[in-house]
């Protein structure tokens, strides 16, 4: 339906010039001249349906010009020409104006989801664009369109926190540092007072990890020892890349251990081994004595907690734990001194007694002048050195001619093992007076020696 207000403006009959009323000439009857208001929405109009009723009809529309589109023109004038060559042509104008909206009125809302919206007595509950347009004064056309852009704000965002920290640690989270035992529920609004956030927050401090590092704090020179960690049911990783809760270490130092519980909090301790001190000692290492001598030893120790034991394997020692001990030399001796400090470290103060002989003198050697192979007294069947102390010597024996009748090396005196029986080659010599050389410790001894039978 074409929506129009029709005005009459102006109605007359038509006079040329030669003409008049009281002629009765015939004319043409175009109808009357008419101007036209449409709306711009009204699409394609056909002028023909504004003529006048009078209008006669077989006229023609000047330049055959009688549709136009609301939309794009603004107003136009057409005219129909009546003309049936006889009568006195007649012509109408339709004059054509376009009616445009007079406004356009947008009321933005938004609204948090599951609301509605009142517009123009009406409730809306989907989000959309909606229209209520109110009509111009007196003309089915829209003078102002009232459109409601309805928006709807996003969903709320559902966030979950349910996690364990390690005593000391700390989380941030919902715009916040969390460190303590929390279980929260709440629900955050925005600007505009919708649910934006819905969040539950459950927070769990975990026990405090605990642990004791063992073992000595003074290592030992050229030794090792043993640290150790517990309780054992954690995973220990220590400074120098050993694992485990035991660990074996020959160098002094700082050492550090790091023990995590399985869910993963840890703890880390220091633990520093000390360097051996050794212990000052004073006292002779080195003697010489002679055979059957007492020896008094004294070593000095600069420590008093320190103890003492002393070893030998040639002789027994009288006070194992003295400073100070006498001992009875007959030969050579190894003495063990064992000190040991309160850290278990020890020091061991070797002392070697060497025994030499006596100097040799006439008055501590004795060499016979006779002996009888045969004698009733077994020392006197062989011809042998003796002297104070055990001696060790060589001996060569002629006779009267210069014949060499016996030799032998490392022979000991006061012993008559080896020694000269009065024979050459197992044939008994005859008796006479014999001739010796010895050699005893170095020194030269010579003389003569009677054998009797």
């Amino acid at each position: 339906m074409i929506r129009q207000i029709v005005f009459i403006l102006l109605t007359f009959a038509y006079t040329q010039i030669g003409y008049s009323i009281s002629d009765n000439i015939l004319m043409n009857n175009a109808g009357r001249d008419t101007s036209v208001l449409v709306c711009y929405d009204s699409g394609i109009i056909d002028a023909t349906e504004f003529l006048s009723e009078d209008a006669q009809e077989g006229g023609r529309w000047s330049n055959d010009a009688f549709l136009f589109d609301s939309s794009t023109f603004n107003g136009r004038t057409f005219i129909y020409i009546v003309d049936d060559g006889i009568s006195i042509p007649d012509s109408a104008f339709i004059i054509v104006r376009t009616r445009f909206n007079a406004g356009l009125s947008i009321d933005f809302n938004r609204v948090c989801i599951g609301d509605s919206i009142l517009f123009n007595g009406e409730w809306y509950y989907e989000p959309g664009f909606y229209n209520d347009t109110i009509p111009y004064f007196g003309t089915d056309c829209d003078s102002i369109i009232n459109r409601l852009a309805f928006f709807v704000y996003p969903e709320p965002e559902f966030v979950s926190l349910d996690t364990l920290l390690c005593e000391g640690d700390s989380l941030f989270f919902f715009d916040q540092w969390w460190s303590e035992d929390t279980v929260l529920d709440t629900v955050l609004l925005s600007e505009n007072n919708c649910d934006s956030l819905i969040a539950f927050i459950n927070i769990r401090i975990a026990d405090q990890i605990d642990f004791e590092i063992n073992g000595l704090d003074t290592i030992c020179e050229n030794e090792s020892l043993m640290l150790s960690a517990f309780p054992y049911n954690y995973d220990y990783i220590w400074s120098n890349s050993a694992t485990g809760n035991i660990i074996e270490i020959n160098q002094p130092g700082e050492y550090q251990v790091t023990a995590t519980q399985d869910i993963g909090c840890d703890l880390a301790k220091t633990f520093q081994v000390n360097s051996f001190d050794p212990i000052a000692l004073s006292g002779q290492s080195f003697y010489q004595v002679y055979p059957d001598t007492v020896l008094s030893i004294s070593i000095g120790i600069a420590r008093d907690e320190a103890s003492i034991q002393w070893q030998s394997p040639q002789i027994e020692i009288d006070c194992e734990n003295c400073l100070t001990n006498e001992v009875f030399i007959q030969e050579d001796t190894n003495i063990e001194v064992t000190i040991e400090d309160n850290n278990g470290c020890v020091t061991i103060f070797p002392i070697v007694v060497e025994v030499i002989a006596r100097p040799l003198s006439e008055d501590s050697i004795y060499i016979p002048n006779t002996f009888n192979p045969k004698s009733e007294q077994e020392q006197n069947r062989s011809f042998y050195i003796q002297s104070e102390g055990q001696r060790s010597y060589s001996m060569k024996i002629y006779d009267r001619w210069g014949n060499l009748v016996f030799s032998k090396k490392d022979l000991l005196t006061n012993s008559q093992n080896g020694s000269w029986d009065g024979s050459f080659k197992d044939v008994d010599l005859s008796s006479g007076v014999y001739l010796y050389q010895a050699i005893i410790e170095g020194e030269f001894f010579n003389g003569s020696v009677s054998l009797i039978r």
